[in-house]
């Protein structure tokens, strides 16, 4: 038999390992115990109670107050008597009387305006106006020389009646006496009624002269009412080109074409904004749960711009809307601020509404030492050493923080950042 070489027995066999894989695992076991290491310092280091010292610290004292819980609501100024004057008519500006600020009243021209076509009809009016009051009074002459005639007609006939009535009565005197014919009483009768009814006619003339007379007047009087009616309405229009205000105020605002003489102005242009600061007041968008505890005759803070004053509600609005973010409601609240101050229409205006009060409270300043961390804890100085001392925060309301327990009024506490020693239990202060 061939010689196959040495006969290895499975029994006494060992895995096979190379020897990058061994190095690979030293490695890793080294990793696990630095990391091991480093978790132990951690621990070890955040229970100590090894005083070190800080450089330097701000401090603050407990004490015992009153924690005000508010809630803000935005705002605008409104000045509810504020009025736009427009333009009733094209028009060129002749003369701006007013400067923007100027305080004024109802009887002050603003500003005067031209309007050459107002002032053309007016002129064109006024002449007809002349001719139809000349009219009327050549109506009045014609009818009365017709009058005049028709009664010279009368008198005239009235003399040949009273002629013929005594012609009628000696042909009856001669016809008693027969010394006159019955034909000749027979004519004179006739001629008697003739006249008669020439006085009549004359008579129904006269009365149909006064009835025309009257007609002709009232037409004539009718296109002169018409053309005064005329007059007067171009004359108004001519007198709104006088611009005044129909609110005593203050102007806050001209148009700037006013500024420029002989500039165009159009019809329903807005001239000025007029406004009373007399009254004035703030419209506020307060979340509904807050509107809810409020009362009219409730008194608010405002804040607007970089001052502060004092505010009464007026008003508080019986619908809700959907807030911006859709998520939430909000009641409109006006107030009346208290303080005598000029405020600006349009101006934001900020709310701090009293939700409740909580009498003898512990209170501290807000400081960096409630940004370090999510801790609820505080350092407690005691000599020349601090303590750190677990707390539970209440509510933090503008520039005070509420302590509900672990410490007392009166204990003074490191309010400065906690950064540099957030570990450690005892402190050495400088």
């Amino acid at each position: 038999m061939p010689d196959n070489g040495p006969i290895v027995h499975a029994d006494h066999s060992k895995p096979y390992k190379k020897k990058n894989a061994a190095g690979k695992t030293l490695i890793f076991l080294l990793i696990l115990a630095v990391i091991a290491g480093g978790i132990y310092l951690l621990f070890d280091n955040a229970g100590t109670t090894e005083e070190r010292p800080i450089e330097a610290y701000e401090s603050a004292v407990i004490q015992s107050g009153t924690m005000v819980d508010s809630a803000e609501a935005s705002g605008t100024v409104v000045l509810p008597k504020q009025v736009s004057i427009v333009s009733r008519q094209d028009a060129y500006t002749a003369q701006l009387h007013v400067n923007e600020g100027d305080v004024i009243s109802t009887t002050d021209i603003l500003v005067s305006l031209s309007v050459p076509e107002l002032e053309d009809s007016l002129a064109s009016y006024e002449l007809q106006l002349e001719q139809a009051e000349i009219e009327l009074e050549n109506t009045r002459l014609n009818y009365s020389w017709s009058y005049r005639a028709v009664e010279l007609d009368q008198q005239r006939l009235l003399l040949k009646i009273e002629e013929a009535v005594e012609e009628v009565v000696t042909q009856q005197r001669l016809a008693e006496l027969k010394s006159s014919r019955t034909t000749d009483l027979e004519q004179a009768t006739d001629a008697l009624d003739a006249l008669y009814e020439q006085q009549e006619d004359l008579a129904f003339s006269l009365e149909e002269l006064s009835a025309k007379q009257v007609l002709a007047e009232k037409k004539q009087e009718a296109v002169i009412r018409q053309l005064k009616m005329n007059i007067a309405q171009i004359e108004d229009d001519i007198t709104d080109s006088s611009i005044t205000s129909p609110i005593a105020g203050e102007i806050l605002q001209i148009n700037e074409d006013l500024e420029i003489e002989g500039s165009f102005i159009e019809k329903t242009d807005t001239l000025f904004v007029v406004a009373d600061r007399t009254e004035v007041y703030v419209d506020l968008d307060i979340y509904e749960q807050y509107a809810a505890i409020l009362q009219p005759g409730d008194h608010l803070t405002l804040t607007i711009g970089t001052g502060t004053m004092d505010a009464r509600i007026t008003r508080i609005g019986k619908i809700a809307t959907l807030d911006s973010d859709g998520l939430s409601a909000t009641v409109s609240v006006r107030v009346e601020p208290i303080t005598e101050t000029v405020l600006t229409p349009g101006a934001s205006a900020i709310a701090t509404i009293i939700l409740s009060t909580k009498e003898d409270t512990m209170l501290l300043p807000r400081g960096s030492y409630l940004t370090t961390g999510n801790q609820k804890y505080l350092y407690v100085i005691d000599g020349n050493t601090a303590v750190r001392t677990e707390v539970t925060y209440g509510n933090i309301q503008g520039g005070e923080v509420e302590i509900l327990s672990g410490v007392e009024p009166g204990d003074r506490i490191i309010t400065s950042s906690y950064q540099q020693f957030i570990n450690q239990q005892t402190i050495t202060l400088p």
